[in-house]
């Protein structure tokens, strides 16, 4: 054998050689790559199962906590200068009279507990945040459920949506009888829904205390408070019951020569409604039994009309309150009957499922006598009223 031969032969000996080694190489890192994948299949499965989980516990967290509010930013001008208990009316263009916002956080804690608050400001008290409701909830089936905290006094038909413009049918509700220095009380509540054929059925009971402030700085509070409402539907029509008695004190802080007053209080009210396919009406009336000097025995009522046509929906309302008896003051003085009168007319416009326009037209007359809801209105008084509700 030659040297050129053996320089020829001698490579491929050892390629042959080595081959075996090589191909276990190839075959270790084939290994590793197959392995490596299936770790990486592994993560990605962990991952996505970890990405399911914060998937679900996210949507059980939308489904728990709910968020909404609502607002109103309207302008109101009037023939004079006057207040109620929650809003002032003026000569000029005024921005702050029924402007206000609030939102509302709902949170189920599971299927029969549940917890609400509402916060609320109003541009007539610079926007200081109050809160309207702050309530526990049980429910105890689909009929029967229990509230106790903060909650809404059940006087009147749209008291439970006495705030959100954008519910009830007018700008703003009928003052002579939707007009109160105490709307919420502390205390609790038990509602019981259920239906006999078409007829559906609402009754509640209530128990609490509460106090507030008339326009004229006069304090009032109630106490031992009890009552209960009942409400019938069917096909369209309804009617509503209220009755509730408590304690009273209304503190004078020297006025008239008298520091305070005290007695049992009776508020009763009734209300029918109908809601067709595009006519609505709503008749009100209530009563308040006392010998309170300033409060009294009163009645008032309130008959709205209204008919949707299209997009627009025009109304119109009347609405009177007047104390039955005499109030008499120390030293023989004599406070006359109080009286007033308002004539509403007005439009509302369906910008969108959540916003709507409405124009408003309210005059006020036969005043007489000393009511303490209202400060320093005059007679025929007109206000005109343009508000924007919005909710969501």
């Amino acid at each position: 054998m030659n040297k050129g031969m053996i320089r020829l032969g001698l490579p491929c000996l050892l390629t042959a050689l080595s081959l075996p080694t090589y191909a276990n190489e190839i075959d270790d890192l084939k290994q590793r790559i197959s392995d490596l994948e299936a770790k990486v299949e592994k993560s990605d499965k962990k991952n996505k199962r970890k990405i399911d989980s914060l998937k679900d516990d996210f949507k059980e967290s939308k489904q728990q906590l709910r968020v909404s509010g609502f607002g109103t930013a309207g302008v109101t001008k009037s023939d004079s200068t006057f207040s109620t208990s929650d809003r002032e009316f003026t000569e000029e263009f005024n921005y702050s009279t029924d402007t206000k916002a609030a939102v509302q956080l709902d949170y189920r804690m599971d299927e029969n507990w549940s917890a609400t608050i509402q916060l609320m400001g109003r541009a007539f008290n610079e926007w200081d945040t109050k809160t309207e409701w702050a309530f526990i909830k049980y429910k105890y089936n689909e009929q029967l459920a229990f509230r106790a905290g903060r909650l809404r006094l059940p006087f009147y038909y749209y008291s439970e949506s006495l705030d959100v413009g954008f519910v009830y049918p007018w700008a703003r509700p009928p003052m002579p009888y939707y007009v109160t220095s105490i709307s919420n009380y502390e205390g609790f509540d038990a509602n019981y829904r259920f239906a006999t054929g078409d007829v559906t059925h609402e009754a509640s009971l209530l128990v609490g205390a509460t106090k507030g402030t008339l326009p004229n700085g006069l304090s009032i509070s109630l106490e031992d408070m009890w009552g209960g409402s009942y409400q019938a539907n069917y096909m369209g029509f309804g009617i509503r019951l209220f009755g509730m008695n408590a304690d009273a004190d209304l503190d004078f802080g020297g006025a008239f020569g008298l520091n305070e007053e005290a007695d049992r209080v009776g508020y009763y009210s009734i209300a029918v409604s109908y809601t067709g396919e595009n006519l609505f009406a709503l008749v009100e009336g209530s009563r308040s039994d006392t010998e309170m000097v300033l409060v009294r025995t009163a009645e008032s009522a309130q008959a709205t009309v209204g008919y949707k046509w299209g997009r627009w929906t025009p109304y119109g309302s009347y609405s009177y309150s007047l104390s039955l008896a005499d109030g008499k003051l120390l030293g023989g003085a004599v406070l006359p009957p109080a009286k007033l009168d308002n004539s509403t007319f007005g439009l509302v416009f369906e910008a969108s499922t959540q916003v709507n326009i409405k124009f408003q037209y309210d005059h006020l007359y036969n005043i007489g006598g000393s009511n303490p809801n209202f400060s320093g209105l005059k007679e025929g008084t007109d206000v005109y009223t343009i508000n924007v509700n919005a909710i969501f």
